[in-house]
């Protein structure tokens, strides 16, 4: 059965992608280290937890954070689509990328004064961009490629946040990740529906002397540096 909010409680044109009351533990208690976006927070967290680490152990480091924003709600089917559209077109244009896709949310005065979050079923993506180009060139070929694809200028926006060093770009990894002090926040997909969590757009991942890197080997080296073994006498 689907969980749904209250909000989500009346007949809905659009399949809701998002989940409302997520599994705590990892269903597949032998396997403790498991990886999974949705299947629960703990498997979550370490999957974010993978990417942070292969992010900072990259070659590649992003100075720019390009946030795409759908102002509407759209079908596991149509995201997907639209998606392969845009990453084809941002490649073609020489934007080299790493993104995540998250849900939006928006907040809720509560009645002790405070604020809630809570998310509603539209996405945005996050990407983080190494280039020499300017904030305004980047706009605009965000901008540019989000109207070929077909979206109206009133169904997306696009936002700009520089990433001037090493410190920011680490915060700005966690946080679009939702990993660490940022996991209270992440809000996890309904399973199967085919949206990528993450994505690199050209080639993002690359060793110390430019070739494209494999992230298995990267993964296997920084857990290798975790649990050095023990060297015999």
């Amino acid at each position: 059965m689907t969980n749904t909010n209250n909000h989500d409680a009346l007949p809905r044109k659009y399949p809701v992608l998002y989940q409302s009351t997520p599994r705590r533990r990892n269903t597949y208690h032998r396997q403790k280290s498991r990886r999974d976006w949705s299947d629960s927070i703990e498997t979550y967290q370490n999957a974010a937890k993978q990417q942070y680490y292969l992010l900072l152990e990259n070659h590649r480091q992003a100075n720019h954070l390009m946030t795409l924003k759908y102002l509407r709600e759209f079908t596991a089917q149509e995201i997907r689509a639209i998606w392969s559209k845009l990453k084809a077109l941002l490649k073609k244009q020489g934007i080299v990328a790493f993104s995540v896709v998250e849900f939006t949310t928006r907040s809720k005065v509560l009645t002790s004064g405070g604020f809630w979050d809570f998310p509603i079923n539209t996405i945005h993506y996050h990407i983080l961009v190494d280039s020499s180009l300017s904030e305004r060139q980047l706009r605009d070929i965000f901008n540019s490629a989000c109207i070929e694809v077909g979206l109206a200028k009133n169904e997306f926006e696009v936002h700009y946040a520089s990433i001037p060093d090493r410190t920011t770009f680490e915060h700005k990894c966690k946080y679009i990740l939702k990993y660490d002090n940022f996991k209270d926040y992440a809000i996890l997909p309904q399973p199967k529906t085919g949206i990528n969590k993450i994505c690199s757009i050209g080639k993002w991942f690359v060793n110390a002397d430019g070739t494209r890197a494999n992230k298995d080997t990267m993964w296997k080296e920084i857990v290798a540096g975790w649990y050095p073994k023990t060297k015999q006498p």
